[in-house]
């Protein structure tokens, strides 16, 4: 069987409209073939966010109740269907929700966290579509807008990003399930250098093959109930030692690391997402919500002011 398109349709009230996903014919990679399912085997495929596609569907709240899933395969004249309830999701922490891993007091005058959804690349089998990439950002006078630049840098060494040295935050109470520390600065930040990431070793064996290297670089994976946040790319030397041990409790609002840029990073950044489970990496991903803090579009700042309008979430 080869699968060539997915739908979702929704129930209303709100209204959505249908989203038509088409599946390559060349995935993955390109010059594969395509979503082909041989006789008593199985295949998995994922929504894309890569380059031009951008299959993710952003639903209004409140949400429809409902959505159902068509798979349209060649050589039949329907689809297969499945219907699902929708409904809010909740992490499984206390509150429903997680703190912010971060603290205003440790930012400087006129810095604010920049969080975006909807943004992170798929990674293998969607494994990154709930990721969330974090920097810093103010406004910057001589570019007249916001910026993750200190003033007067370029961005060609990592202490030139606001969020490099800002310090990490566990966002619940939990314990240790994996961590790395070690692992050297990518020394030549900003996504349009041609050296890229992993530029230092970013493995706990330099011996283990390509695919097997820890793009994570340093840092945690964190059971927080029954999930299992990572905080990744932190800097070499600076993961708090009173947590360098499996199983190791863990405080709401403990003290991880510096943010970095080590592992499979372009620039300094904090990269957080989440899996329902016990081990790292061994569940589905699961959305991240964070509750005790403020929020912003940008675009709705009146530059240079950013007084406002913020709302609590």
């Amino acid at each position: 069987m080869h699968l060539n398109k997915v739908t979702l349709s929704f129930s209303a009230p709100p209204s959505v409209p249908e989203a038509v996903i088409p599946v390559p014919t060349n995935w993955w990679p390109p010059g594969g073939s395509g979503v082909h399912i041989p006789p008593g085997e199985t295949a998995v495929w994922n929504f894309l966010r890569e380059g031009f596609e951008n299959d993710t569907v952003v639903l209004p709240s409140p949400a429809p109740g409902s959505l159902t899933l068509s798979l349209f395969f060649d050589g039949f004249s329907s689809p297969w269907t499945v219907t699902r309830t929708l409904a809010p999701h909740k992490n499984l922490v206390s509150d429903d929700s997680y703190l912010y891993p971060a603290r205003f007091d440790d930012l400087r005058p006129g810095e604010f966290w920049n969080t975006s959804s909807d943004t992170h690349g798929t990674g293998a089998q969607g494994s990154q579509l709930f990721a969330y990439d974090m920097n810093v950002v103010a406004y910057d006078t001589s570019k007249g807008q916001l910026n993750r630049l200190l003033p007067v840098t370029d961005g060609s060494k990592n202490e030139h990003y606001r969020v490099w040295g800002k310090k990490i935050r566990a966002m619940a109470d939990g314990t240790v399930a994996q961590f790395l520390d070690g692992v050297g600065a990518n020394y030549f930040p900003g996504t349009g250098n041609a050296a890229g990431p992993w530029q230092e070793p970013p493995w706990d064996n330099p011996a283990k093959a390509w695919a097997d290297k820890v793009g994570a670089g340093n840092h945690f994976y964190i059971r927080h109930g029954s999930e299992v946040v990572l905080y990744a790319h932190m800097q070499k030397g600076t993961l708090n030692p009173n947590l360098l041990k499996l199983n190791a409790p863990v405080k709401a609002g403990d003290y991880l690391g510096l943010a970095g840029n080590a592992g499979s990073a372009s620039e300094p950044h904090l990269h957080i997402h989440a899996i329902n489970g016990t081990e790292a990496e061994s569940g589905p991903l699961r959305p991240l919500l964070f509750h005790d803090i403020f929020t912003v579009d940008p675009s709705l700042l009146s530059l240079p002011n950013t007084a406002g309008p913020w709302a609590r979430v």
